[in-house]
């Protein structure tokens, strides 16, 4: 090895993540063209193979925390299969009011979701990957619950 065999790209930990998914999503991903909203419908079993039964992940303003006990479940909403930290997420999500960032999460179990989902599409502005679920999920399909905090 020569002496530049140490010297590696350095690249954020979202940045990795989003590569990864979306080289994992290649062949299903749309890209940031399409509108996920507009997508067709889809199986969540379906989608839960293709994610490998992963969890999807909701980013939660903190206006909307205790949504689910209030609620009981999350309204229409996206998701993404990408961990990201408060930071990352209103960059590569382009969420609203960027500045204030999200730091609690939900974890969607897909097998307990029976309403149809959407995606995966390109985020246009952020590039990370998302999923539209047009009907949002009951509090059952959310693995803890409630909010689960990230940093």
């Amino acid at each position: 090895m020569g002496q530049d065999a140490w010297i590696a790209a350095t690249h954020a930990a979202g940045w990795m993540a989003t590569v990864l998914d979306l080289g994992k999503l290649a062949d299903k991903c749309q890209p940031g063209t399409v509108d996920v909203v507009r997508m067709i419908d889809r199986d969540p079993d379906e989608v839960a193979a293709e994610l490998g039964r992963r969890y999807l992940l909701h980013y939660v303003h903190e206006s909307r925390r205790g949504c689910l006990a209030r609620d009981g479940g999350l309204s229409a909403c996206y998701a993404t299969p990408t961990p990201y930290s408060p930071e990352e997420a209103s960059q590569y999500l382009a969420l609203p009011v960027p500045e204030n960032l999200r730091r609690t999460v939900f974890y969607i179990d897909l097998s307990l979701i029976k309403r149809p989902i959407r995606g995966p599409a390109r985020e246009p502005l952020g590039g990370g990957v998302q999923y539209y679920l047009p009907q949002g999920c009951d509090r059952a399909a959310i693995e803890t619950g409630w909010e689960v905090t990230i940093r």
